[in-house]
This record gives C-alpha cells, structure tokens and sequence, in this order.
C-alpha cells in the first residue's frame, strides 16, 4: 500500500538510483553553495554517510506534502513526474499553496469538455451545484444529530438547516442555492460553538484565523483540498472547472466544491476530538504570530499524524454494502463525478446514511 509522506523538516530531495533521497539540512542556500562547489565530482563519501532511513521507495510513495523548505534536483522531479506521485506545497502557517503534478496525467479531454459543458449551461450546473450543496447540508446536520442531547440541545440549528436543504431543492437559480447554503453554514457554525464550549470559537475566521479552533479547521482544510487535487488529477477531471464556486485563476475550484461535502465528515470530526479530549491543547500546541493564531509546529505535526491515521479508518457505505477508508471515499467521489460528465451515469454525492 503506498503511503504519503510528509516533510517538515529543511531537506534536499533527489534521485538516486531509481530511487528518491531526502537529505535533511539546516540551510537551503547553504547547501545550493556546498552543491556547485562539489559539480562533477564523484560524491562517493557523501553516499557512505546517507542514513538508509532517508531514502523513499518511489513505488511506495503516494503523493508528497512539503511544510519545510524543500528543494529538488530536477532528476527527482523528472522521477516524481514519471512515477505520477504528486507534491502539495504549504507555506509557513500550513496553508496550501500549490502542487506539482506531471503533465502525463490521467487527463481526459471527452471529460474536461463536458466539465465546460456543464459549468457554461445553466441548467446543467443548476443541477450539479444543488447535488453538491444538499450532500454538504446533509453532512453537517448529521454531525450536529450525533451531538444533539437533552444537555446539549441542537435542535434549533439542525431545523434551520433542514429549512434550508428544503430550499436548496426547489431553487432556481444558483444565487439563491448559495444564500441558502451561507445562512445554513452559519447555523452549522453556531452549533460547532456549542458543541466546543468553553474552548472559544465566535465564528468562522480565515484570514488570519483567529482562534485555536479556526487554525485547526483552516489547516485540516489545506490537508483536505490537497488530496482531493491529488485524486482529481488521477480521476481525469480538470480541477479548475468548477460549480458551486465561481473558477478562479490560481486556485483549484473542483477541490473546494467537493471538499465541502467531506469538510463535516472528515475534518470538523476530527477536529472535536482532538480538542474535546485535549489532544492537541489549546495553550501549548498554538501561538500568536502576525496577528492570527496558528499551530506551532508541533502542534501542526501532532494535527497530521492524526489525520493520517484517521483517514485510514473505514466505515460502512450503504452504496456498496461494505466498509471503505475515507481516502476510498474522496476517490470514489471524484470517480462518480467524472462517470457522470462523461458516460452520462447517474451523480449521486457522498451519503453515507442513506441510498439516495
């Protein structure tokens, strides 16, 4: 099974081999200057002193996430490319901000056709931005029913997001899906709030984030977008023709459409927990920088190991009656949707508690 592989620290990466070989080191530039001194030298010295534990095998690497200051020889990129293994880059406060992905991918021009097609007529988007918006709806009242107690009650949010569903299905047009779909994600939020008290959370801030809560949720995002980019290279799907949000350039739009369906599902779990049995701790695992608050690196390594094993778990799908991880299911749902734009099947987003 191939395994993500995640590098914070400041290191080289290059091929050796047939292979992928990450050096670790304390100073990019410095290493750039040790590197030109040492061109067309045979570095037989340096090979006896590499850990072995520093080399990854190319065929067990999934996809790589760069946190750290990371370099790459361009043989390594020409291996990575080959071997379609994709590398998300994070900046310094663990927000995504690009990736490297061969150009010989799975891209199926029958199928970023119809993703024109179907984003420029309106009724065909009309009915792709309502499946999308009523499977993110239905996600978060289910988050909000399992916390919902006498001691805890949600009721008045979860009623308001019904409401809302109601209106997402008989809508029209894609604005007034949209006013629904904001005025329920506040209602979601008011519930979160409940839900998290007395660990502050006011509202959903993103730029900066302005709590621990908010820094957790900006960055489980991030780890969330990536993979779903990852899956949409591999699906065909282009993933910058977009529904619900409007393509813009620089971002990846199709990402954010379908991570709205598994935000509730994967990460606002992931994050309750964490906080809610002090996991991560909200004095020692956060600090102040530049006028947000965001994870320390600790905090941000401790967040993703936990992703990791999280997203490993598996749960029962009535779909296919039997048990699947969450990563089979951000690849299935990208799989399901390509399906649809191109032999016209039936798209019927992620519910994992009904078959609709």
């Amino acid at each position: 099974m191939k395994t993500p592989y995640y590098l914070f620290s400041t290191s080289y990466l290059q091929r050796k081999q047939n292979t992928l070989h990450l050096q670790s080191c304390v100073d990019i530039d410095a290493l750039y200057e040790k590197k030109e001194e040492q061109a067309g030298e045979l570095l037989a010295e340096n090979e006896r002193v590499f850990s072995p534990k520093s080399y990854l095998p190319v065929q067990q690497v999934e996809s790589l996430y760069c946190f750290g200051e990371t370099a790459f020889s361009s043989p390594a990129l020409r291996l990575l490319g080959r071997e379609g293994i994709p590398v998300h880059f994070f900046d310094f406060y663990g927000k995504f901000y690009g990736s490297f992905y061969s150009r010989e991918t799975e891209a199926s021009a029958p199928v970023i056709l119809q993703q024109a097609v179907h984003y420029t007529t309106p009724a065909l988007r009309l009915k792709l931005v309502s499946a999308i918006v009523q499977a993110s709806l239905r996600a978060m009242n289910r988050l909000l029913q399992e916390y919902d107690t006498n001691e805890l009650p949600l009721t008045a949010q979860r009623v308001r997001i019904e409401e809302m569903q109601q209106e997402v299905q008989t809508a029209t047009g894609i604005k007034r899906i949209g006013g629904a779909e904001g005025f329920a994600r506040r209602c979601y939020y008011e519930g979160l709030r409940k839900i998290l008290h007395p660990i502050p959370f006011a509202s959903r801030i993103v730029r900066p984030p302005d709590s621990p809560v908010n820094a957790l949720l900006s960055y489980g995002y991030a780890l969330l977008y990536a993979q779903l980019c990852s899956e949409l290279f591999r699906s065909g799907l282009s993933p910058v023709i977009s529904y619900v949000h409007e393509p813009r350039e620089r971002r990846f739009s199709l990402a954010l459409d379908l991570a709205d369906i598994f935000k509730p599902l994967v990460i606002d779990r992931l994050v309750l927990r964490l906080l809610k049995k002090e996991i991560l701790n909200t004095q020692q695992h956060f600090e102040q920088r530049e006028g947000g608050v965001y994870c320390t690196k600790e905090g941000t390594m401790l967040f993703t190991k936990q992703w990791e094993e999280y997203r490993k778990q598996t749960l029962y799908h009535p779909r296919y009656k039997r048990n699947v991880s969450l990563l089979t299911l951000l690849r299935l749902e990208c799989l399901h949707l390509a399906s649809y734009l191109k032999n016209k099947q039936p798209y019927q987003p992620c519910s994992l508690w009904s078959e609709e």
